[in-house]
């Protein structure tokens, strides 16, 4: 384990509800797109001539009847491009805190509640240790030595030695 991944995890943890309001807000998203209407499909195709000339007194183009026709395919294009940049960022999100969370419950229960605690709930350590009937110092011990677990863990799981 490097001084880097204790670095990374402890960015990592103090990321946690950053994450997950960012997780909230791309779920919101993806359940509620801005979709874009046929209408305002048609309104950007905009059935004007290619030469800027306008419309064309009475008769239709080849060229209208085909962006007429196929109005809805390309706003149903659009809004699955929409979809899929929304679950491009959802995802590793979701991956990074579901990571995070299986770790800690990996940890012992008093590392893991130190840990919530402190990096999660942002409580202090003298908060902490009272809670745990336990001195600051053992507090802050049991939260270092959490750290360094879930930095060899996750050094470990991206290809590292297990010390």
């Amino acid at each position: 384990m490097s001084t880097e991944d204790r670095k990374r995890i402890i960015s990592d943890l103090n990321d946690y509800l950053n994450i997950k309001k960012k997780i909230s807000i791309l779920r919101y998203e993806l359940e509620h797109p801005v979709s874009v209407s046929p209408e305002e499909m048609l309104e950007s195709m905009n059935f004007a001539h290619g030469d800027g000339g306008g419309f064309s007194g009475g008769s239709i183009s080849n060229k209208t009847l085909y962006i007429a026709m196929n109005y809805q395919n390309a706003a149903n294009q659009a809004n699955a491009e929409i979809t899929d940049q929304i679950l491009a960022r959802l995802l590793p999100l979701e991956q990074k805190l579901k990571r995070m969370d299986y770790y800690l419950g990996l940890l012992a229960e008093d590392e893991e509640r130190v840990i919530r605690q402190f990096y999660i709930e942002r409580q202090r350590a003298n908060e902490i240790a009272s809670a745990m009937h336990t001195s600051v110092w053992s507090a802050r011990r049991i939260r270092d030595k959490a750290v360094d677990k879930l930095a060899e863990m996750i050094s470990f799981a991206e290809g590292g030695d297990w010390e």
